[in-house]
Protein backbone atom coordinates (compact mmCIF):
# COMPACT_ATOMS: atom_id res chain seq x y z
CA UNK A 1 0.00 0.00 0.00
CA UNK A 2 1.56 3.90 -0.97
CA UNK A 3 2.53 5.64 1.84
CA UNK A 4 0.06 8.20 2.00
CA UNK A 5 -2.89 5.66 1.82
CA UNK A 6 -1.76 4.45 5.70
CA UNK A 7 -4.00 7.11 7.16
CA UNK A 8 -6.98 6.96 5.21
CA UNK A 9 -10.49 5.19 5.42
CA UNK A 10 -13.18 5.06 3.04
CA UNK A 11 -16.50 4.59 4.14
CA UNK A 12 -19.66 4.64 1.91
CA UNK A 13 -22.65 6.80 2.76
CA UNK A 14 -24.01 6.80 -0.43
CA UNK A 15 -26.81 4.05 0.12
CA UNK A 16 -29.01 4.92 2.88
CA UNK A 17 -30.26 1.20 3.20
CA UNK A 18 -26.51 0.08 4.73
CA UNK A 19 -26.09 3.74 6.73
CA UNK A 20 -26.65 2.68 10.62
CA UNK A 21 -23.76 -0.08 8.98
CA UNK A 22 -21.38 3.29 7.67
CA UNK A 23 -22.07 5.33 10.64
CA UNK A 24 -21.53 2.36 13.05
CA UNK A 25 -17.64 1.81 11.32
CA UNK A 26 -17.24 5.46 11.49
CA UNK A 27 -17.59 5.87 15.19
CA UNK A 28 -15.51 2.96 15.87
CA UNK A 29 -12.75 4.04 13.46
CA UNK A 30 -12.55 7.85 15.25
CA UNK A 31 -12.57 5.93 19.09
CA UNK A 32 -10.41 3.04 17.74
CA UNK A 33 -12.29 0.27 18.24
CA UNK A 34 -12.87 -1.32 14.86
CA UNK A 35 -15.41 -4.04 13.91
CA UNK A 36 -12.56 -6.08 12.65
CA UNK A 37 -9.00 -6.62 13.75
CA UNK A 38 -6.50 -8.71 12.32
CA UNK A 39 -5.28 -12.19 13.70
CA UNK A 40 -1.98 -12.38 15.59
CA UNK A 41 0.87 -13.29 13.52
CA UNK A 42 1.67 -16.81 13.27
CA UNK A 43 4.38 -18.89 14.38
CA UNK A 44 8.07 -18.19 12.37
CA UNK A 45 8.46 -20.00 9.53
CA UNK A 46 11.60 -21.69 9.61
CA UNK A 47 12.68 -20.81 6.29
CA UNK A 48 13.01 -17.38 7.35
CA UNK A 49 15.61 -18.41 9.82
CA UNK A 50 17.64 -20.92 7.65
CA UNK A 51 21.27 -19.51 5.96
CA UNK A 52 21.32 -18.54 2.24
CA UNK A 53 21.06 -21.66 0.27
CA UNK A 54 24.65 -22.43 -1.96
CA UNK A 55 24.09 -22.62 -5.51
CA UNK A 56 26.02 -24.86 -7.48
CA UNK A 57 24.23 -23.16 -11.09
CA UNK A 58 24.05 -26.64 -11.78
CA UNK A 59 20.14 -26.68 -11.98
CA UNK A 60 19.53 -26.13 -15.11
CA UNK A 61 21.60 -28.23 -16.48
CA UNK A 62 20.16 -30.82 -14.13
CA UNK A 63 16.93 -30.53 -15.37
CA UNK A 64 18.35 -30.89 -19.14
CA UNK A 65 20.34 -33.78 -18.62
CA UNK A 66 17.28 -35.61 -16.15
CA UNK A 67 14.86 -34.83 -19.31
CA UNK A 68 16.90 -36.23 -22.36
CA UNK A 69 17.75 -38.98 -20.09
CA UNK A 70 14.03 -39.92 -19.49
CA UNK A 71 13.12 -39.18 -23.36
CA UNK A 72 15.90 -41.79 -24.24
CA UNK A 73 17.26 -38.49 -26.18
CA UNK A 74 20.41 -39.29 -27.77
CA UNK A 75 21.99 -36.18 -26.45
CA UNK A 76 22.16 -37.47 -23.19
CA UNK A 77 25.46 -38.55 -22.83
CA UNK A 78 26.42 -35.14 -23.98
CA UNK A 79 24.07 -33.78 -21.02
CA UNK A 80 24.75 -35.97 -18.08
CA UNK A 81 28.84 -34.93 -18.83
CA UNK A 82 28.01 -31.72 -18.84
CA UNK A 83 26.20 -31.46 -15.79
CA UNK A 84 28.84 -33.89 -14.12
CA UNK A 85 31.81 -31.36 -15.05
CA UNK A 86 29.79 -28.44 -13.88
CA UNK A 87 28.94 -29.93 -10.57
CA UNK A 88 32.44 -31.19 -9.89
CA UNK A 89 33.99 -28.01 -10.32
CA UNK A 90 30.82 -26.07 -8.52
CA UNK A 91 31.34 -28.28 -5.57
CA UNK A 92 34.19 -25.39 -5.36
CA UNK A 93 31.74 -23.36 -3.38
CA UNK A 94 31.66 -25.65 -0.52
CA UNK A 95 35.13 -25.29 0.76
CA UNK A 96 35.35 -24.43 4.31
CA UNK A 97 37.20 -21.61 6.35
CA UNK A 98 38.46 -23.03 9.42
CA UNK A 99 39.86 -21.29 12.63
CA UNK A 100 41.83 -24.60 14.05
CA UNK A 101 39.36 -24.27 17.02
CA UNK A 102 36.69 -26.70 18.04
CA UNK A 103 34.39 -25.06 16.37
CA UNK A 104 35.51 -26.35 13.08
CA UNK A 105 33.63 -29.95 13.56
CA UNK A 106 30.66 -27.73 13.90
CA UNK A 107 31.51 -25.74 10.57
CA UNK A 108 31.61 -29.62 8.89
CA UNK A 109 28.35 -30.75 10.36
CA UNK A 110 26.81 -27.45 9.23
CA UNK A 111 28.36 -28.03 5.49
CA UNK A 112 26.98 -31.49 5.43
CA UNK A 113 23.67 -30.33 6.03
CA UNK A 114 23.77 -27.67 3.29
CA UNK A 115 24.46 -29.87 0.95
CA UNK A 116 21.59 -32.18 1.08
CA UNK A 117 19.71 -29.84 -2.13
CA UNK A 118 22.81 -30.63 -4.15
CA UNK A 119 22.19 -34.49 -3.35
CA UNK A 120 18.77 -34.50 -4.30
CA UNK A 121 19.56 -32.59 -7.43
CA UNK A 122 22.02 -35.01 -8.08
CA UNK A 123 19.39 -37.84 -7.25
CA UNK A 124 17.53 -36.74 -10.03
CA UNK A 125 19.55 -37.05 -12.33
CA UNK A 126 21.36 -40.49 -12.02
CA UNK A 127 17.84 -41.88 -11.07
CA UNK A 128 16.93 -40.90 -14.46
CA UNK A 129 19.77 -42.22 -15.93
CA UNK A 130 19.11 -45.86 -14.89
CA UNK A 131 15.53 -46.07 -15.34
CA UNK A 132 16.71 -47.27 -19.27
CA UNK A 133 19.69 -49.32 -20.57
CA UNK A 134 22.76 -48.05 -19.03
CA UNK A 135 25.17 -48.32 -22.07
CA UNK A 136 29.07 -48.80 -20.92
CA UNK A 137 29.80 -44.78 -22.79
CA UNK A 138 27.46 -43.43 -20.08
CA UNK A 139 29.16 -45.79 -16.79
CA UNK A 140 32.35 -44.40 -18.06
CA UNK A 141 30.76 -40.42 -18.05
CA UNK A 142 29.93 -41.43 -14.32
CA UNK A 143 32.80 -43.17 -13.01
CA UNK A 144 34.93 -40.17 -14.51
CA UNK A 145 32.90 -37.50 -12.40
CA UNK A 146 33.40 -39.96 -9.49
CA UNK A 147 37.40 -39.75 -10.22
CA UNK A 148 37.12 -35.78 -10.17
CA UNK A 149 35.48 -36.10 -6.87
CA UNK A 150 38.49 -37.65 -5.64
CA UNK A 151 40.53 -34.56 -5.67
CA UNK A 152 38.26 -32.86 -3.30
CA UNK A 153 39.42 -35.52 -0.31
CA UNK A 154 42.98 -33.44 -0.37
CA UNK A 155 44.24 -29.75 -0.24
CA UNK A 156 43.70 -27.65 -3.28
CA UNK A 157 47.34 -28.26 -5.65
CA UNK A 158 49.54 -25.63 -4.82
CA UNK A 159 47.87 -25.38 -1.41
CA UNK A 160 49.88 -25.69 1.77
CA UNK A 161 49.32 -28.45 4.24
CA UNK A 162 45.66 -28.58 5.75
CA UNK A 163 44.71 -31.00 8.81
CA UNK A 164 42.92 -33.98 7.01
CA UNK A 165 39.56 -32.80 8.64
CA UNK A 166 39.49 -30.09 6.37
CA UNK A 167 37.71 -32.01 4.01
CA UNK A 168 35.44 -34.15 5.93
CA UNK A 169 32.17 -32.21 4.40
CA UNK A 170 33.42 -33.76 0.60
CA UNK A 171 34.23 -37.30 2.45
CA UNK A 172 30.90 -37.59 3.37
CA UNK A 173 29.18 -35.99 0.62
CA UNK A 174 30.63 -38.06 -1.72
CA UNK A 175 30.50 -41.49 -0.37
CA UNK A 176 26.99 -40.76 1.03
CA UNK A 177 26.25 -40.17 -3.58
CA UNK A 178 28.52 -43.53 -4.44
CA UNK A 179 26.05 -45.84 -2.03
CA UNK A 180 23.32 -43.84 -3.93
CA UNK A 181 24.61 -44.12 -7.68
CA UNK A 182 25.22 -48.14 -6.79
CA UNK A 183 21.86 -48.32 -5.04
CA UNK A 184 19.97 -46.81 -8.47
CA UNK A 185 21.85 -49.11 -10.43
CA UNK A 186 20.46 -52.60 -8.64
CA UNK A 187 17.10 -50.71 -8.18
CA UNK A 188 16.74 -50.77 -12.16
CA UNK A 189 18.47 -54.40 -12.34
CA UNK A 190 21.92 -52.28 -13.77
CA UNK A 191 24.27 -54.92 -12.71
CA UNK A 192 26.82 -55.34 -15.31
CA UNK A 193 26.63 -51.19 -15.16
CA UNK A 194 27.31 -51.10 -11.52
CA UNK A 195 29.92 -53.74 -11.65
CA UNK A 196 31.74 -51.91 -14.36
CA UNK A 197 31.89 -48.97 -11.78
CA UNK A 198 33.29 -50.99 -9.37
CA UNK A 199 36.05 -52.88 -11.27
CA UNK A 200 37.38 -49.65 -12.75
CA UNK A 201 40.06 -48.08 -10.87
CA UNK A 202 40.08 -44.74 -10.15
CA UNK A 203 43.05 -42.09 -10.80
CA UNK A 204 43.77 -39.77 -8.29
CA UNK A 205 45.58 -36.25 -10.00
CA UNK A 206 45.91 -34.73 -6.47
CA UNK A 207 49.85 -33.91 -5.74
CA UNK A 208 49.05 -33.95 -2.20
CA UNK A 209 48.82 -37.57 -2.09
CA UNK A 210 51.84 -39.55 -1.21
CA UNK A 211 53.73 -42.22 -3.08
CA UNK A 212 53.82 -43.69 -6.57
CA UNK A 213 50.43 -45.46 -6.58
CA UNK A 214 47.74 -43.08 -8.53
CA UNK A 215 45.45 -45.85 -9.33
CA UNK A 216 42.61 -47.24 -6.61
CA UNK A 217 39.71 -49.04 -6.51
CA UNK A 218 36.75 -48.17 -4.94
CA UNK A 219 37.35 -48.27 -1.17
CA UNK A 220 39.19 -44.78 -2.21
CA UNK A 221 35.18 -43.77 -1.51
CA UNK A 222 35.33 -44.78 1.73
CA UNK A 223 37.20 -42.01 4.32
CA UNK A 224 37.88 -41.70 7.78
CA UNK A 225 35.87 -38.25 9.07
CA UNK A 226 38.16 -37.66 12.28
CA UNK A 227 35.72 -34.71 12.40
CA UNK A 228 32.47 -37.03 13.39
CA UNK A 229 33.92 -38.92 15.75
CA UNK A 230 35.35 -35.67 17.64
CA UNK A 231 31.45 -34.85 17.16
CA UNK A 232 30.40 -37.82 18.43
CA UNK A 233 32.59 -37.89 21.34
CA UNK A 234 30.86 -34.86 22.47
CA UNK A 235 27.19 -36.95 22.91
CA UNK A 236 26.29 -39.04 25.93
CA UNK A 237 25.48 -41.84 25.09
CA UNK A 238 28.33 -41.71 22.48
CA UNK A 239 26.56 -43.40 19.28
CA UNK A 240 28.95 -46.13 17.20
CA UNK A 241 28.96 -43.92 14.20
CA UNK A 242 27.74 -40.75 14.01
CA UNK A 243 27.91 -40.55 10.10
CA UNK A 244 26.25 -43.67 9.55
CA UNK A 245 23.09 -41.93 12.07
CA UNK A 246 23.35 -38.77 10.13
CA UNK A 247 22.70 -41.08 6.76
CA UNK A 248 19.83 -42.32 8.01
CA UNK A 249 18.77 -39.76 9.15
CA UNK A 250 18.39 -38.04 5.39
CA UNK A 251 17.51 -40.91 3.40
CA UNK A 252 14.02 -39.70 3.92
CA UNK A 253 12.18 -38.38 0.44
CA UNK A 254 15.16 -39.96 -1.69
CA UNK A 255 13.06 -42.52 -2.77
CA UNK A 256 14.91 -45.20 -1.05
CA UNK A 257 15.05 -46.43 2.62
CA UNK A 258 17.84 -46.95 4.23
CA UNK A 259 17.35 -50.79 4.37
CA UNK A 260 18.40 -50.12 0.48
CA UNK A 261 21.83 -48.17 1.62
CA UNK A 262 22.67 -50.81 3.99
CA UNK A 263 22.47 -53.57 1.48
CA UNK A 264 24.43 -51.60 -0.68
CA UNK A 265 27.26 -51.32 2.34
CA UNK A 266 27.04 -54.90 2.66
CA UNK A 267 27.62 -55.83 -1.08
CA UNK A 268 30.76 -53.69 -1.29
CA UNK A 269 32.43 -54.80 1.81
CA UNK A 270 31.65 -58.27 0.27
CA UNK A 271 33.11 -57.68 -2.92
CA UNK A 272 36.10 -56.07 -1.75
CA UNK A 273 36.62 -59.26 0.54
CA UNK A 274 36.31 -61.82 -1.89
CA UNK A 275 38.45 -59.76 -4.07
CA UNK A 276 41.00 -59.34 -1.79
CA UNK A 277 40.81 -63.39 -0.43
CA UNK A 278 42.07 -64.18 -3.89
CA UNK A 279 45.01 -62.31 -4.09
CA UNK A 280 45.98 -62.72 -0.80
CA UNK A 281 45.13 -59.56 1.07
CA UNK A 282 44.25 -60.09 4.93
CA UNK A 283 42.67 -57.09 5.85
CA UNK A 284 39.29 -55.59 5.90
CA UNK A 285 38.49 -53.27 2.17
CA UNK A 286 35.77 -51.71 2.71
CA UNK A 287 33.94 -51.06 6.04
CA UNK A 288 30.10 -51.03 6.03
CA UNK A 289 29.55 -48.58 8.89
CA UNK A 290 25.82 -48.35 8.06
CA UNK A 291 25.57 -52.32 8.99
CA UNK A 292 25.62 -50.76 12.77
CA UNK A 293 21.90 -50.74 12.35
CA UNK A 294 21.57 -53.86 10.55
CA UNK A 295 19.00 -56.43 11.86
CA UNK A 296 20.16 -59.34 13.51
CA UNK A 297 18.02 -61.64 11.35
CA UNK A 298 17.79 -60.54 8.19
CA UNK A 299 18.14 -61.27 4.36
CA UNK A 300 18.50 -58.64 2.40
CA UNK A 301 16.67 -57.79 -0.95
CA UNK A 302 18.83 -59.08 -3.71
CA UNK A 303 20.26 -61.97 -1.84
CA UNK A 304 16.34 -63.44 -0.93
CA UNK A 305 15.48 -63.01 -4.53
CA UNK A 306 18.94 -64.58 -5.92
CA UNK A 307 16.94 -67.79 -4.96
CA UNK A 308 15.88 -67.61 -8.59
CA UNK A 309 19.38 -68.93 -10.64
CA UNK A 310 18.50 -66.19 -13.30
CA UNK A 311 18.53 -63.19 -10.84
CA UNK A 312 21.57 -64.51 -9.56
CA UNK A 313 23.44 -64.58 -12.29
CA UNK A 314 23.02 -60.31 -12.40
CA UNK A 315 24.21 -60.42 -8.46
CA UNK A 316 27.24 -62.48 -8.78
CA UNK A 317 28.40 -60.05 -12.26
CA UNK A 318 28.29 -57.40 -9.39
CA UNK A 319 30.39 -59.13 -6.61
CA UNK A 320 32.46 -60.30 -9.24
CA UNK A 321 31.97 -64.44 -8.58
CA UNK A 322 31.00 -66.85 -10.96
CA UNK A 323 29.10 -68.98 -8.85
CA UNK A 324 28.03 -69.73 -5.20
CA UNK A 325 31.04 -71.65 -4.62
CA UNK A 326 32.96 -68.34 -3.85
CA UNK A 327 29.94 -66.91 -1.43
CA UNK A 328 30.40 -70.10 0.38
CA UNK A 329 34.12 -69.71 1.18
CA UNK A 330 34.07 -66.21 1.87
CA UNK A 331 31.53 -66.84 4.44
CA UNK A 332 33.79 -69.72 5.94
CA UNK A 333 36.76 -67.17 5.85
CA UNK A 334 34.43 -65.31 8.12
CA UNK A 335 33.50 -67.82 10.47
CA UNK A 336 37.44 -68.54 10.68
CA UNK A 337 38.46 -65.37 10.64
CA UNK A 338 36.01 -63.25 12.97
CA UNK A 339 38.69 -59.82 13.19
CA UNK A 340 37.33 -59.23 9.23
CA UNK A 341 33.98 -58.70 10.25
CA UNK A 342 33.18 -55.50 11.89
CA UNK A 343 31.66 -55.12 15.15
CA UNK A 344 29.79 -52.70 17.63
CA UNK A 345 29.40 -53.62 20.71
CA UNK A 346 28.26 -56.63 21.11
CA UNK A 347 26.68 -56.95 17.43
CA UNK A 348 28.61 -58.94 15.06
CA UNK A 349 27.40 -59.62 11.74
CA UNK A 350 26.42 -62.51 10.25
CA UNK A 351 27.00 -63.04 6.33
CA UNK A 352 25.36 -66.09 6.11
CA UNK A 353 22.22 -64.51 7.04
CA UNK A 354 22.50 -61.61 5.63
CA UNK A 355 22.97 -63.57 2.52
CA UNK A 356 20.53 -66.11 2.56
CA UNK A 357 23.47 -68.31 1.86
CA UNK A 358 21.13 -71.85 1.95
CA UNK A 359 18.84 -70.70 -0.41
CA UNK A 360 20.67 -69.09 -3.21
CA UNK A 361 20.38 -70.41 -6.68
CA UNK A 362 17.92 -73.06 -6.07
CA UNK A 363 14.94 -72.61 -8.11
CA UNK A 364 15.44 -71.79 -12.09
Amino acid sequence: MPTFYGGRICIDFSDSSIYHESFNKLLRWIYEKPLETPPPLGPRPLFVDEPERIDTGTSSLARRAEGFARNLSPATDGALREYFDGLSHNLEAFRLAFTNSESDDDLILHSVESMVHVRDEYLSVIGASCINAVPSDRVEIIHDFFEKLINYFYPPNGAGGWPEYYTDNYKFFIHEIFLFTIANFIKYRRFESAALLLETPYYVSNIHLNGTNKMFGYRIFRQYLSSFERLGARENPRPYSLQARTLKGRVAGTGFEFLDLMQVDFLLMLRADIKGLNEGINRQNWYPLTLVYCPEYHCFEIFAKSISKRYFEGVATLLGITGKDELSTICMEYRNRQGLLPQWGFHRLNPPELIGLDSIATIP
